[in-house]
Order: C-alpha cells, then structure tokens, then sequence
C-alpha cells in the first residue's frame, strides 16, 4: 500500500495550477475523498467523482466541512458542464476505456491545465529499465515544458 502522502505529491505540485490562476479541480475516481480533500486547501472549488454509491457517499461524509467540495455518484464518462484547471486519476485510469477517456479529458481541461496520472501497479523486472529513465527524464521533460 503506496502511503497517502506519496500519492499527493507530483512534480510540479497541483497548487502549481492553482497559483497561475487556476480555479477548479477534478479527482476521478475519488474513493473516499482524500485526495478531494487535499485538493480543497489549494483550490477553490473541487469536484469529486466516485461511481460507487456507497464509497460517494462516504466521500461526502469525509468531505462534509468543506464548502468548495461536490462529490457526484456517476461514471466519469457522462456529460460534464465544468472545465477543470487539474484533472486527476489515481489508480484508476486502468479501470476504463484509455482512448474515449484520454479524449473526454482532454475535453474537460482547460487551456494550460494539468492531467495527472498515477498507476499503481506492481513492477516487473523487464519494467526496470523504463523507470530508471523515466524517474530521470520526467522531471527535466516537466521543468522544460512547464517552467
């Protein structure tokens, strides 16, 4: 189990987003809420999407104290009328279709917004290599691209 913190902190940080006049935030796939919840220091308004009722609604009950926070029970493909400044998948892009996703993503972020992708997945050998280079070359692409 990969620690809460671990999972928060990206290069460069989402308050990246916030601070060059960014607004809204949307974590799919939200689970209980943690992320949302994080997300709420830094945003002023955050959207959570969980397609499991019960766990929506304990994102709720978790997120409850916040005013900048919404937490919808559907499936990340239905129609979306907000456009997010950062959008987040926290192991679960894995569970949908990757092209009709990517693309709905693409649609839902802003002009100069963030997609931020973690897989969790166990690593096999013949992935070693690919890692070392990209725990190398992600942040220099990063710091090249987004300065």
């Amino acid at each position: 189990m990969v620690p809460e913190r671990r999972l928060c902190r990206t290069r460069p940080p989402p308050r990246t987003s916030c601070t060059r006049g960014g607004t809204e935030a949307l974590d799919v796939g939200c689970g209980t809420g943690n992320l949302v919840r994080r997300l709420a220091n830094v945003f002023p308004a955050v959207t959570g999407i969980e397609p499991n009722a019960p766990t929506a609604d304990e994102a709720r009950r978790t997120t409850a104290d916040l005013a900048n926070v919404r937490i919808l029970t559907q499936p990340f493909d239905e129609s979306h009328s907000n456009r997010y400044d950062l959008i987040t998948f926290v192991a679960v892009l894995h569970h949908l279709p990757l092209p009709a996703t990517l693309e709905k993503a693409r649609e839902l972020l802003r002009p100069g917004g963030r997609l931020v992708v973690v897989g969790i997945s166990e690593e096999a050998r013949a992935d070693f290599p690919w890692s070392i280079a990209s725990l190398i070359l992600n942040p220099i692409v990063g710091a090249v691209m987004h300065p």
